[in-house]
C-alpha cells in the first residue's frame, strides 16, 4: 500500500484509488509525531519557564498554555471545549487553514480534513498525560468529528487515551 500512496499525485487520484483513509492515517501520525516534539520543545524551553509555568497550577492548566501558545502561531483559533484530565480533550476550531483550503480548493467535503490539528491535538494529550518524553507518544488518539469543510459551523477534534487491548 505505501508503494500506492508514495505514486499518487492528486486528490482525484487519491479518490479513484480509495486511498483517501491511508492518506488521512499517514498525514495525521506525521503531525503528530511533529507536534509531540515541538510542544515538548516549547514546553521545556526557557520562555515557557519564563512565562507560562509560573501560571501553571495543575497539569491541566499545561494544555491551557499550549493552547495560549498555539493561538499565536496563525494556525487558527482553537479553545478547548472539554478537558477530562488523562483521559479525553475536546477541542473547537473556528478559523484554519487545512478546512478553509480545502474548501476553497475543492468546495464541500465529505470526510473531515484537519489532519494537522488531528495529530496535534493527540500529541498535546501525550506530552501531558503520557508517559515522559520519549516514550509518551501514541498514548492518545485523536478523532475529527466535525468539520468547517464539510459545512459544520467549526471543526471539532477530540483526543482520548488509547485503551489496553
Amino acid at each position: 500500500m505505501a508503494g500506492k500512496v508514495a505514486a499518487v499525485r492528486s486528490k482525484r487520484e487519491v479518490e479513484s484509488q480509495g486511498l483517501q483513509p491511508v492518506v488521512a492515517e499517514l498525514l495525521i501520525d506525521s503531525a503528530l509525531q511533529c507536534g509531540y516534539n515541538t510542544f515538548y520543545g516549547i514546553t521545556t524551553s526557557p520562555e515557557w519557564e519564563a512565562l507560562i509555568q509560573p501560571m501553571v497550577e495543575a497539569r491541566e492548566d499545561i494544555i491551557h498554555g499550549i493552547v495560549a501558545v498555539t493561538n499565536t502561531l496563525g494556525w487558527g483559533r482553537v479553545e478547548v471545549v472539554e478537558l477530562l484530565p488523562a483521559e479525553k480533550l475536546t477541542l473547537k476550531l473556528y478559523t484554519g487553514y487545512e478546512a478553509e483550503g480545502y474548501s476553497a480548493k475543492y468546495g464541500r467535503a465529505n470526510t473531515g480534513k484537519c489532519y494537522m490539528w488531528t495529530g496535534v491535538a493527540g500529541a498535546w494529550m501525550d506530552i501531558v498525560y503520557g508517559e515522559p518524553y520519549p516514550k509518551g507518544i501514541y498514548s492518545f488518539e485523536a478523532k475529527e468529528t466535525r468539520c468547517r469543510a464539510m459545512g459544520d459551523p467549526c471543526c471539532e477534534i477530540t483526543a482520548a487515551r488509547v485503551k489496553a487491548i
